[in-house]
């Protein structure tokens, strides 16, 4: 009996031993985790886009949008990205709508003929030329 008591008691410390080390992530940061980018290439494409970052418009959601991209910015890059409220550089990343849009890329037939082909729910990442300019412009019809 007592090799009993001896096997349930080395078990039990076994067991505190193997798990103190372990710990559980919440649901988010298992599913948005950020890991640092270690591929040149990569990185150097990321920062790129990580240095103008418009957001066009206010609400629950672009301000959701704002907060996920300087997470993941942080994470994977080392870096606070650079939100401005309109940009002329080139390559710089737009994110909006058309309800939402100030500068005027929204507007255009370009983005006009991908929204309209998306109905309420869907979004589009594409480059498109605004003013001899090439952007990444992430739209939506609604928030």
């Amino acid at each position: 009996m007592k090799n009993l008591d001896v096997l349930k008691l080395l078990f039990c410390l076994f067991t505190l031993l193997f798990f103190q080390n372990s710990h559980a992530e919440d649901g988010y940061k298992l599913w948005m985790r950020y890991e640092p980018i270690t591929d040149v290439q990569q990185k150097k494409c990321l920062n790129t886009l990580m240095e103008t970052i418009v957001i066009e418009g206010t609400s629950p959601t672009l301000g959701i949008i704002r907060d996920e991209i300087r997470r993941a910015a942080q994470g994977m890059l080392g870096k606070v990205p650079n939100f401005t409220n309109n940009s002329t550089a080139n390559g710089s990343l737009i994110i909006g709508m058309p309800t939402t849009g100030t500068s005027g890329i929204f507007n255009t037939i370009a983005v006009k003929n991908k929204l309209n082909s998306l109905g309420l729910e869907g979004y589009f990442i594409d480059y498109i030329t605004y003013k001899n300019k090439k952007y990444l412009v992430i739209g939506a019809n609604t928030p």
